[in-house]
Formats: C-alpha cells, sequence, structure tokens
C-alpha cells in the first residue's frame, strides 16, 4: 500500500489509503505519510515489466522516493538507482515488507511493514527479494559531507569489490 502512494501519482495524498486513523497507534512508517509531498519536481520510470512490476522514482527538492510495486508472483529484482547523483551520498529510509534483509528494522505488528534506514555511499542497483504481491519504498536524501550521527551503510546497496 505505500509504494502506491507514491506510484498512482494524485495530489490527494491520505493516510486513508493505507488504514483509518483510528487503527494507527505510533508505527514507524508513519514518517512516510507525514513527509510524503503531494506535487513533484520529476517523474521516472526505472523499472519495469507490464503486468508483473513497476518501479517509479519522483523527485520533491533534492530528495527521490522510489517505490515498487509486484503483482502475485514472488520475485527477487534489482533496481537501477541511475536517477540518483554519483557523486552523491544519501540517507535511505526504506520501508519494505518484512523478511531476513531487515530483521533488525522496526516493525509495527499491526501494519508488518519494516522500516529502517542507512547511508548509501556508492550507487549499484538495489536488491529486492519482492513477496507475491508486495512493494518497497525508498527514500534517499543527500547528506552533507560530515553530518552527524549516520546509519549504517546500505548493505543492498553495496558494489562488490
Amino acid at each position: 500500500q505505500l509504494a502506491l502512494a507514491v506510484i498512482m501519482y494524485s495530489p490527494w495524498q491520505f493516510v486513508f489509503w493505507y488504514d483509518p486513523p483510528s487503527n494507527l497507534k505510533n508505527e514507524p512508517e508513519m514518517k512516510f505519510f507525514e513527509q510524503l509531498p503531494t506535487v513533484w519536481d520529476d517523474t521516472r520510470v526505472v523499472n519495469g515489466e507490464i503486468g508483473k512490476y513497476i518501479s517509479i522514482a519522483r523527485r520533491k527538492g533534492d530528495a527521490w522516493w522510489l517505490a515498487t510495486a509486484n503483482n502475485t508472483e514472488a520475485r527477487p529484482l534489482e533496481v537501477p538507482l541511475n536517477f540518483l547523483n554519483a557523486k552523491q551520498r544519501y540517507v535511505v529510509d526504506l520501508y519494505e515488507e518484512p523478511g531476513p534483509q531487515n530483521a533488525s528494522a522496526k516493525m509495527s505488528p499491526s501494519t508488518k511493514v519494516a522500516v529502517s534506514s542507512c547511508l548509501l555511499e556508492s550507487i549499484a542497483p538495489l536488491k529486492l527479494s519482492l513477496p507475491a504481491s508486495g512493494g518497497h519504498v525508498a527514500v534517499f536524501r543527500p547528506v552533507t559531507a560530515n553530518a552527524p550521527g549516520l546509519p549504517q551503510p546500505c548493505p543492498r546497496m553495496a558494489v562488490a569489490h
């Protein structure tokens, strides 16, 4: 559901797409809806195959929102990040289906969305393991040279040496 709020453009972005507000009790993914733009500066289709999956990147200011939605067949997927500036480091907020790749993420027991952050230091494809009818959102925000309190590097977006 989170991914659809980015993929399906509408200036009327509501938390109602996700769940009735009365059901939401400090879920970690609420930060996503609090920061979700209603208009975008740039939109790019990053990856996709009709009827199977889609990845859309949308930019607002200097932040990029990447959303991927999958059909009813589970699949591994590599999503290119070539819309990002290769000379820039980013803090990435990840919102995704729970699994072994994000066992240490914050997660609400009611909504089952894993929320984590990591530091992207070099641009390499994002490696996803999408469940059937699953999705993924990553929000990329540029980092200044020596920003304090940065998260750990992103393991699924690292270039193998």
